[in-house]
């Protein structure tokens, strides 16, 4: 199954939601920079992010379906959700899609 997910360009946690109210973050310390989901795979789907957050889009191709992700939310055994750094290169990650970036800020050179 093919899930919508988010992957911090920061901590390069991989995050997505499980269900409609699973609110998943970044594991970022900072406010600024962390992002989180919420609302599941429809369209209830929404994006919470820091203002110096940098973060993708992703689709995450995943042998589950809705109901095991529903039902790993709901009895909290949180299987899923979350992949953080040292497991990311084990995700298959199918397309990309870069959503935001800080813009760089312009140096003042004296001449």
């Amino acid at each position: 199954m093919k899930i919508k997910a988010l992957k911090c360009q920061k901590c390069l946690t991989i995050i997505y939601s499980r269900a409609r109210w699973d609110f998943n973050c970044c594991k970022c310390k900072e406010d600024t920079r962390r992002i989180c989901v919420d609302g599941g795979q429809d369209a209830y789907f929404k994006v919470f992010y820091g203002k110096d957050a940098d973060y993708k889009v992703i689709i995450l191709d995943l042998d589950v379906t809705l109901k095991q992700l529903f039902d790993d939310w709901n009895t909290g055994k949180d299987q899923f959700g979350i992949i953080p750094e040292t497991k990311v290169k084990f995700a298959e990650i199918k397309e990309t899609k870069k959503v935001r970036k800080q813009p760089k800020q312009k140096s003042h050179k004296k001449s």
